[in-house]
């Protein structure tokens, strides 16, 4: 939520349209971009759920918190590489949730031997712990991802008008099938906010931006 007054906790990210920002996680529903659970990130004094605030990584506490409720339900959470991680992968397998997402090569758990490896182009590695899978492909650029209900099998995508048909990891296809979810309810918000004027209290701008939350998650 963009925010350029004064905020101890407010956050500054360079890559993104509204720098100047309170952040907040969410979790939705992949297709409708329903909202489950959210919180507001506010530094050190962020409340995660006390089982997981002695946890190193803050994606892994961030996961947690908000997929608390459906873990043990036979749920898939799809994450990008902020917070996908082996150690959170195996937690949440822990807990019957499968998971899904891309992956930063320089992760301390990744293997070298995966991460180094030199491929061409359309060319594939992956190397196997138990239920979970970390895979290498060589499109334009490399990329990486991590699963626990994936292997290496690939499909074939259908051409596009003067086109070759593209032949890409299945588990590529399922994860841009099933990742809109974020996005879709961020771009509602931030198209149609019900707070137009600037606000000088950033409380009355956060109630607003609850505001519209609920009126999104309305059937």
């Amino acid at each position: 939520m963009l925010w350029k007054g004064r905020l101890s906790w407010k956050q500054y990210i360079p890559s993104k349209r509204a720098r100047y920002e309170i952040k907040s996680f969410e979790i939705c529903e992949s297709s409708s971009g329903y909202i489950w659970d959210f919180f507001v990130y506010t530094g050190k004094d962020t409340e995660y759920r006390q089982e997981y605030r002695q946890m190193d990584s803050m994606g892994a506490k961030v996961v947690l918190t908000l997929a608390h409720n459906l873990l043990g339900k036979g749920y898939t959470v799809n994450m990008d590489n902020f917070f996908s991680a082996p150690q959170l992968y195996d937690k949440l397998c822990e807990s019957n949730t499968d998971a899904v997402g891309t992956l930063r090569a320089n992760r301390k758990e990744v293997p070298k031997q995966l991460t180094g490896k030199r491929l061409k182009k359309g060319e594939i590695a992956a190397l196997y712990c138990g239920k979970l899978m970390a895979l290498k492909w060589k499109d334009k650029k490399d990329v990486h991802m991590l699963s626990t209900y994936h292997d290496a099998r690939t499909v074939e995508i259908p051409a596009r008008r003067a086109q070759e048909a593209k032949v890409k990891p299945k588990v590529c296809c399922d994860y841009n099938n099933t990742m809109g979810g974020v996005d879709l309810i961020d771009a509602y918000l931030h198209a149609y906010p019900s707070a137009r004027k600037r606000l000088k209290k950033y409380y009355k701008k956060q109630f607003r931006h609850l505001l519209d939350m609920a009126a999104l998650n309305i059937p």
